[in-house]
């Protein structure tokens, strides 16, 4: 299930209200997110801590810290008061309620979706040749997904935006990549494309209404309005 696309990305100074059937996705680009490790929790810290590679311990700080800076936002505290817990399945979530969201990063992109009142996943992912690329399609895909991939003209692009609508709609509904499939008409999934190439799929629980989706880019120096 796929509903029409939003077009125009909004650049507030801050996030608006997030409305009832609304559902938010920010976009920043990962080198312009911030890192203060003084936002993360002491679980946060220590995960950090552990990553020996510098790169992926920057990626993981600035992927937090935006998460924390704009759920903030949205709640009207500080990054470090924002009390994140994780599902038995792996999913994040706010401690006592609130927006649901869900994070994804890939290259140099940051996607942040944020809903008022329904289950959110999204992914982004950069089309480039993948070895496996098959196997994997044949292992996680059907077979009407399967088919339209072996007839795409471009299979590396095809193969991501079938990937990134698989892994939105299993981070939607907490079930982990090679968790059961999500069923027909179980979640909606919008795709966009970045300006680069890079694909996205947006997914949503609780199809009916059709969410109002709108597209942010986001500002990296955003201070929580308190």
């Amino acid at each position: 299930m796929s509903t029409p696309s939003p077009t125009h990305w909004e650049n507030p100074a801050v996030p608006p209200p997030l409305a009832p059937g609304e559902i938010h996705l920010w976009a920043l680009r990962l080198r312009e997110a911030p890192c203060d490790p003084a936002w993360l929790d002491a679980d946060e810290r220590r995960r950090l801590a552990a990553i020996p590679d510098p790169d992926l311990a920057r990626t993981f700080c600035r992927s937090r810290c935006l998460l924390r800076q704009y759920l903030a936002a949205y709640l009207g505290r500080t990054p470090d008061r924002v009390r994140i817990v994780i599902d038995p399945g792996g999913k994040p979530r706010l401690a006592g309620g609130g927006p649901r969201f869900n994070l994804s990063h890939a290259g140099p992109w940051l996607l942040l979706a944020v809903a008022a009142d329904r289950p959110v996943g999204v992914d982004v992912e950069i089309p480039r040749p993948l070895r496996r690329a098959r196997a994997m399609a044949q292992r996680l895909f059907d077979a009407d997904t399967r088919a339209a991939l072996r007839a795409a003209d471009d299979f590396d692009t095809a193969f991501f935006e079938a990937w990134t609508r698989h892994e939105a709609r299993q981070k939607c509904l907490g079930r982990g990549l090679f968790g059961e499939r999500a069923r027909p008409g179980e979640c909606a999934t919008l795709g966009l494309s970045l300006d680069d190439g890079a694909r996205v799929s947006l997914a949503w629980a609780d199809a009916r209404p059709t969410p109002r989706i709108r597209l942010f880019t986001a500002q990296p120096t955003l201070t929580p309005s308190l």
